[in-house]
C-alpha cells in the first residue's frame, strides 16, 4: 500500500490522503468473505498501521518507492473511543464516521 501512496503522491503532490480501517465493513457474513477462511484478523490493525506509518516515514529496514518529498496525509477510520486513542498514540490524523 505504501508504495501506491507514494506513486500517487508522486503524480499529484499535496493532493493524496489515505484512509485506513479495522474492518472491510459489512455485517458479519460480508466480513467473513472477504476473510476468505482466514481467522479474524481485526486485532492485527495496531501493527499493520505501525508497519504502514514505518514504511510511509522510511525509518523502517524497507522503504518504498519512489520517494516522493513528502508522504500523504494517513487517516485512521473508525466508530469509537479505541481507534481514536490509536489514532493518538501512533500520531496520525482521525476520521470519526457515523455508524448505521
Amino acid at each position: 500500500m505504501a508504495t501506491q501512496l507514494f506513486q500517487l503522491q508522486s503524480l499529484f503532490p499535496g493532493r493524496i490522503e489515505a484512509g485506513v480501517g479495522r474492518s472491510p465493513g459489512g455485517n458479519e457474513n460480508i466480513r467473513s468473505l472477504f476473510a476468505v477462511g482466514q481467522p479474524n484478523q481485526l486485532a492485527d490493525y495496531p501493527d499493520k498501521l505501525t508497519d504502514l506509518i514505518t514504511f510511509l516515514s522510511n525509518d523502517g529496514k524497507v522503504s518504498a518507492v519512489p520517494r516522493p518529498e513528502d508522504a500523504p496525509n494517513l487517516f485512521s477510520l473508525g466508530l469509537g473511543e479505541n481507534s481514536a486513542k490509536l489514532a493518538a498514540k501512533l500520531g496520525v490524523h482521525q476520521f470519526i464516521g457515523k455508524s448505521r
